[in-house]
């Protein structure tokens, strides 16, 4: 299992700012930003330069890096700015969204993002799994559900606070699928809501629990 978001302690990461210290106009990237970016850089190139269509493990491996990716990113933004961010679920059109969820008018608008989307607005990221330049990716987002005790409650939203942890109190599992029929595999990536950190499971033939997305 890789993790994403953090130390090995669990503590969340990165020093802390008041929320008028980030200005939405500002020039340049920062160095996560930047770091993100070499993320990204290297899933595209490991799928684009293979003579081959990328195996289902291989979409499953680059769909669930880039969203530990982002949800790190997003978890980094909530504590850098003392406030709070949102991940929403859409399914229905394979991909999710990205915007600000606190109360500070003033972070509304996004910071800069290097990978822009055309269907990004200045107060929200959009991110499709079918629409990764040149990647064949057919990673499909089967749904994120949140575990309360023993059974599973689907969830269309994830929120990350100033301090890293997640609004919600119970663990949220978000789980992709890639290939068709007999050959579909899935994975899952797991947010501790104590600390905000993302752990990315196996590839596995068995999908969500019966039931938890209606299907």
């Amino acid at each position: 299992m890789t993790a994403f978001g953090g130390d090995n302690s669990g503590r969340p990461t990165g020093s802390k700012r008041k929320p008028g210290n980030q200005l939405p106009g500002r020039a340049g990237f920062t160095l996560l930003e930047l770091m993100l970016v070499l993320v990204f850089v290297s899933i595209l190139a490991a799928l684009v330069l293979p003579n081959t269509p990328p195996t289902a493990c291989e979409q499953l491996d680059a769909a669930a890096r880039i969203l530990a990716t982002d949800l790190a990113y997003g978890r980094g933004l909530a504590v850098s700015t003392n406030s709070q961010y949102r991940f929403t679920w859409d399914t229905a059109n394979n991909r999710y969204l990205f915007s600000y969820s606190g109360s500070n008018p003033a972070l509304a608008t996004l910071p800069a993002w290097p990978l822009a989307s055309p269907s990004d607005t200045p107060t929200q990221r959009v991110v499709a799994f079918g629409s990764l330049p040149q990647t064949g990716l057919g990673a499909q987002l089967v749904g994120a559900a949140a575990q309360v005790g023993s059974s599973y409650q689907a969830v269309s939203t994830l929120d990350f606070g100033p301090l890293g942890a997640t609004v919600s109190s119970s663990p949220t599992t978000i789980w992709l699928s890639a290939g068709s029929g007999n050959n579909i595999r899935y994975t899952t990536l797991g947010v501790n809501p104590v600390t905000g950190l993302v752990t990315v499971g196996p590839y596995t033939a068995t999908g969500p629990p019966a039931g938890v997305f209606g299907h």
